[in-house]
Formats: structure tokens, sequence, C-alpha cells
């Protein structure tokens, strides 16, 4: 989630009862045009540098991309 709130990536897993692991590459699925976003040369949107907010569930915690 950029820091205005707008949503750059959904995604689903499962996940069973104890420790899970997720790997994100940094990657833009939703409102790349509206952000005026370019992919890069293997067709990807991924993030610019920048604070978001990732959101699992009820927990959300922030990250810098630098």
């Amino acid at each position: 989630m950029a820091e205005d709130g707008t949503i750059l990536k959904t995604e689903t897993f499962d996940a069973a009862k104890g420790f899970n692991y997720w790997t994100y590459n940094l990657s833009v699925n939703q409102n790349a045009e509206k952000l005026e976003l370019k992919p890069a040369a293997n067709s990807t949107v991924y993030l610019p540098q920048g604070k978001y907010r990732i959101q699992i569930g009820d927990s959300k915690t922030s990250f810098e991309v630098k």
C-alpha cells in the first residue's frame, strides 16, 4: 500500500497453523497506471523508492524502498 493508501499489490495464499512465509519481489499488480509506474525490461512493474505499508489480515507494518 502506498503512503496515500493506494493498494498496489493483492495476493492470496494458503496458510497453515504455525510458521508461514511468503516471498515478495516488490512488484505491483494494481494501480500502476494511476501512479504512472512503468514496467521494467522484464515487463514487471516494481515499486519505486518510497515508504510503503504491508497488511496481512489485521497485522500491518511499514517498510522503505531505498
